[in-house]
């Protein structure tokens, strides 16, 4: 079905069948074409091989060696990305005010391509991409004039200040990028959340749609066709090629939310307009706040240190992961599922406004850099101390039993919570808006079909799951939360609000505490499906402030993790969840469009 998104401020009129037909095209022409560079890298073994020595007959990892991997891998997985990224700008958006963007990534994709094949030494890197950098922000004449510390307070910055500030901008989220490129899966993954929680705040705070379209959309399909490939265990690596490539990227994206800059129409042709509101420093930071703060902390170091801050080695976050013990998957999921936090808490101050959330982005940025101080601090030896001490400490057998209680605990608290939540469907839903009842009927045929598969938890089902908990919390959302006892009548919505802020608690709790027992496994399928919530976010009004939906994707967010952590642990578990998505989608068509009346 084909719908118009319209907005006062959109100079653009698309159509939602041609934004998904941006990102689609993406997605599966790069998860087309990494198999053909993967027989490329093979049969010419252009290789990123592992840092081994030789002793007799053996071949042994260097102690304290940069690389993870022990077998050569194929290493220009950036190529797929980069071609699904342009075939589908290309097709889609030849009109497209960014060309002079793309041109330039592709720039440092060659630079890139030339140092997977041929090491470039670090001065020669930094010296093109400062250049790079310079032409872009020369070309699209983006300065950051006006830095945002709140949505009231910004400090006004000179020309001769703002357009270095722009080149910095650039140049780091370049090097931020490349230097997170040490676990599979984890530079993609990470670029993925930060690309999509920035576009959301930079939607909130422009309400432009447009660079989310022309920038973000084919991004993030061929972020999601990479990935296929290079989540744990790694088939190919994105390379320099790629890393270089999608740092300029982001970097594009972070002076156009920082700025607030959109893109508009004048006569005939998109341009790119000066903005009147940047988003806020801090909350921009917080989207791609890991790889940006480990970097220039592990720079920081390195400078100390009288090192190169340039050359690489293994002090970075992810390895201290490592260090302490948790797996390679496990570290992975441990740095997505941190990096979504902190965008969160960087969209807070803007999503709930009214409540005055300035100081939570300064905290969390405090409590990160507090993380990441203690972390330079964690090498191998260290390392082995902590997991000697793990191993016969008194914790072990004293506070096991209290350990297994507490997640048993958890382990029934947030199933009974999810149940209820779904349960309170018919209590509190009222006379849902037809739409809701339409949108009902279609979310239980999508049920239906994906109770019908035999193997849990693939993309279909965890997709079915994630539009069900949002069309239910939208149809209990709808109207106010009122009972009637005794003859007065009382609001409930605060009673409804804990509920989640417990199931909230509770499930990061149980995340936590079994990390390491793999009850929560995150994929790149998940993160698409977390996606899914905050795309309510940018329906136009009055749709946004009709149906709440500001609130209702940050519901169906915990709601969805909340339901995913839970249906891993228990597999009978899953078809009760699907079974009671049915029953409430099923009573919110009937009351909403065949007039069944049983409580109002």
């Amino acid at each position: 079905m084909c719908f118009i998104i319209k907005h006062s401020n959109l100079d653009v009129y698309m159509t939602g069948l041609s934004l998904l037909l941006v990102f689609v095209t993406s997605l599966v022409i790069t998860y087309a074409i990494i198999p053909i560079v993967l027989r490329f890298s093979h049969s010419l073994q252009l290789y990123d091989h592992p840092d081994t020595c030789t002793v007799g007959d053996e071949s042994l990892t260097v102690r304290g060696s940069r690389r993870i991997h022990t077998q050569p891998m194929p290493r220009l997985g950036g190529i797929g990305m980069v071609l699904g990224f342009l075939f589908s700008t290309l097709i889609w958006l030849s009109s497209s005010p960014l060309k002079s963007v793309y041109f330039a990534s592709l720039i440092m994709f060659c630079v890139g391509m030339f140092d997977d094949l041929k090491p470039l030494s670090a001065k020669f890197r930094l010296f093109v991409q400062i250049g790079v950098a310079i032409l872009v922000v020369g070309q699209l004449d983006l300065p950051i004039l006006q830095l945002y510390l709140t949505k009231t307070y910004f400090i006004n910055l000179p020309p001769y200040l703002g357009y270095p500030l722009s080149v910095f901008v650039i140049v780091g989220a370049i090097n931020a990028i490349n230097l997170t490129d040490g676990l599979d899966g984890l530079a993609g993954g990470v670029s993925m959340i930060g690309v999509m929680l920035l576009s959301v705040l930079y939607f909130l705070v422009t309400k432009d749609l447009n660079l989310i379209y022309f920038l973000s959309l084919p991004l993030l399909g061929s972020l999601l066709g990479f990935l296929r490939y290079n989540t744990h265990p790694a088939t190919i690596f994105m390379g320099d090629c790629g890393s270089n490539w999608l740092g300029m990227i982001i970097g594009v994206l972070l002076i156009f939310a920082l700025s607030g800059a959109s893109l508009g129409r004048e006569g005939t042709e998109l341009i790119i307009k000066p903005g009147t509101f940047g988003v806020p420093f801090l909350s921009g930071i917080l989207c791609v706040a890991l790889p940006v703060l480990d970097t220039a902390f592990v720079m920081f170091r390195r400078i100390l240190a009288g090192k190169s801050p340039m050359i690489a080695d293994k002090t970075h976050f992810h390895h201290t992961l490592l260090y302490i013990g948790l797996s390679h998957s496990q570290s992975v999921t441990a740095i997505y599922f941190l990096s979504f936090v902190l965008g969160i808490l960087g969209l807070m101050p803007i999503v709930y406004p009214a409540y005055n959330l300035g100081v939570v982005p300064i905290l969390a940025i405090g409590i990160l850099s507090a993380i990441l101080t203690l972390s330079l601090q964690i090498d191998e030896n260290a390392a082995e101390r902590i997991l000697n001490f793990k191993r016969n400490s008194i914790l072990k057998t004293r506070y096991r039993e209290l350990y297994l209680r507490v997640i048993t605990f958890l382990e029934v608290f947030n199933r009974y919570l999810v149940y209820a939540i779904l349960s309170v469907v018919p209590l509190v839903a009222g006379i849902p808006h037809a739409s809701l009842g339409y949108a009902s009927l279609v979310g239980l045929i999508l049920v239906v079909i994906a109770s019908i598969g035999r193997e849990e938890h693939n993309f279909f089902q965890s997709f079915v799951i994630s539009i069900a908990s949002a069309i239910l919390l939208t149809a209990i959302n709808f109207n106010k939360l009122n009972v009637i006892f005794l003859g007065k009548i009382y609001n409930i919505q605060y009673l409804y609000n804990a509920i989640f802020i417990l199931l909230m608690i509770s499930t990061l709790l149980y995340i936590l505490l079994t990390l390491r027992r793999k009850h929560f496994i995150v994929t790149p399928t998940d993160f698409l499906m977390i996606a899914l919530p905050f795309c309510l976010l940018a329906v136009p009004e009055p749709y946004q402030t009709e149906f709440k939906l500001n609130i209702i994707s940050l519901r169906s967010l915990i709601f969805f993790i909340s339901i995913r952590a839970l249906t891993r642990r228990y597999h009978g578990a899953f078809r009760r969840v699907m079974f009671m998505c049915a029953i409430g989608l099923g009573y919110v068509f009937l009351v909403s469009i065949c007039g069944l009346r049983i409580l109002y």
